[in-house]
């Protein structure tokens, strides 16, 4: 959710979103593109309090999983240029996403501290 925020912040504001969508606040697997798409925008800003931005990430966090589902049939792609095409998604979080999700570190030039 932000670089900037302390992950403690970033965890708690996750579970609270999943809790807040009906799907659990300890399964992050169950947290689906649908839900936050189709959740209310003042909840998930509710949700995303103590974020640094959280107005406005919980309008990008909307926009992306609506376009995950239009564009991408709700799933993750596995392209930097897919990735950086996505709202809110820049080149260090789609270059953390290829090196986490999907394993590709080769090139990538990041550092993460």
């Amino acid at each position: 959710l932000s670089a900037q925020t302390r992950d403690q912040a970033t965890l708690a504001a996750v579970r609270r979103l999943a809790a807040r969508l009906g799907m659990g606040a300890s399964l992050p697997e169950t947290f689906t593109p649908a839900a936050v798409a189709l959740a209310p925008l003042d909840i998930i800003e509710d949700c995303l309090r103590g974020v640094n931005y959280h107005i406005t990430k919980a309008r990008r966090l909307q926009e992306l999983a609506a376009t995950l589902l239009t564009t991408h049939s709700g799933a993750v792609p596995g392209s930097f240029k897919e990735l950086v095409a996505l709202p809110g998604v820049g080149p260090k979080i789609a270059n953390l996403v290829l090196a986490v999700t999907f394993g590709q570190v080769q090139g990538c030039g990041m550092i993460v501290d």
